[in-house]
């Protein structure tokens, strides 16, 4: 009588929770609904800002470090740095390519180039559950010009914050991916990077039309998100530090320039630039396929959010910047 209880009970439960979704999201489309100006002028703001700087900036890296990998880019970076990510990450030489092009070239060109190792067979399943985390990092760029220069006002805190989330990322994929890959003793798969056999008009055109359709997804989750935190902004009055942490939750580049007048913008762009906004996840995902599992992303990007907004402290406390 007891279990026929619970089974009741957890029916009970299930019932009433799986109506929040669709109630949840008819509230955010009446928010829409009543806030159509605003919502309107969000949009196009959003769209701008894919047009004056998510493509221009991303967009060249992905159709190259496409390239890259098919023309046998990763066997270049294997044999260069293959052996130093065998040792220090327990990960196989091919992920030196993701690692090296994910610092440089920043999200989600990290997380593309581990969807096409695996799907080449280059990186494990587990592999690539555990470098989507630590590969995707704002670009330099970014961080250092868009952040440091224009939004707090000084290229050092630019520098400082990309090197502090650069160094975070990586020691945590040391801790992550050599305790998870020990733990399933998942020994990393033989490297077999080679070039593609197709010719490079054929690897040209796979490269810009993936790229394409992967960025018209980027810039889609960038305008819905900055949408959706400016519609919640304008709807609930929120006090300005929780206003920062929505906004950075949900869409990073927003949260930053949100956090550039407040008295700790510097740790809070270090918070919202290492959780890196719900947009930038479903951005991730868009590139992976459909096996993978997030919670080892998840974990790695809270763990980085943490870390970066505790140790800018450290920074500050003695470092002049």
């Amino acid at each position: 009588m007891t279990q026929v209880n619970r089974e009741l009970a957890k029916k009970r439960r299930f019932s009433g929770t799986r109506h929040l979704l669709p109630l949840l999201l008819c509230s955010v489309m009446a928010v829409f609904f009543f806030l159509s100006k605003q919502t309107a002028s969000a949009v196009l703001s959003a769209l701008e800002l894919c047009l004056k700087s998510v493509v221009p900036s991303i967009f060249p890296f992905m159709v190259l470090s496409r390239l890259l990998v098919e023309c046998g880019g990763g066997e270049l970076f294997a044999r260069l740095f293959g052996r130093l990510t065998q040792r220090v990450f327990g990960l196989s030489g091919s992920a030196a390519t993701p690692i090296f092009l994910g610092a440089l070239c920043g999200f989600p060109i990290g997380a593309v180039v581990c969807e096409r190792l695996y799907r080449s067979g280059e990186l494990s399943l587990d592999e690539l559950e555990l470098l989507i985390g630590v590969v995707s990092l704002p670009s330099p760029a970014f961080v250092i010009n868009a952040v440091g220069v224009n939004m707090l006002g000084d290229q050092r805190k630019g520098l400082a914050l990309y090197f502090l989330l650069l160094g975070v990322s990586l020691a945590i994929g040391l801790v992550v991916c050599r305790s998870s890959l020990r733990k399933t003793n998942d020994s990393p798969p033989a490297l077999r990077l080679t070039p593609s056999r197709k010719r490079l008009s054929e690897v040209t055109v796979d490269a810009v039309s993936s790229s394409a359709t992967a960025l018209l997804s980027v810039c889609a989750y960038t305008a819905f998100f900055s949408t959706l935190s400016k519609a919640l902004e304008t709807a609930l009055s929120l006090p300005e530090t929780v206003s920062i942490l929505l906004k950075g939750a949900l869409e990073f580049s927003g949260g930053c320039y949100a956090a550039s007048g407040h008295p700790y913008a510097f740790s809070l762009c270090a918070l919202v630039l290492g959780w890196s906004g719900v947009g930038v996840h479903f951005q991730i995902m868009s590139v992976c396929p459909a096996e993978v599992s997030y919670k080892k992303f998840y974990t790695i990007i809270f763990v980085r959010a943490l870390l970066c907004f505790a140790f800018s402290f450290v920074i500050l406390r003695f470092f002049d910047i």
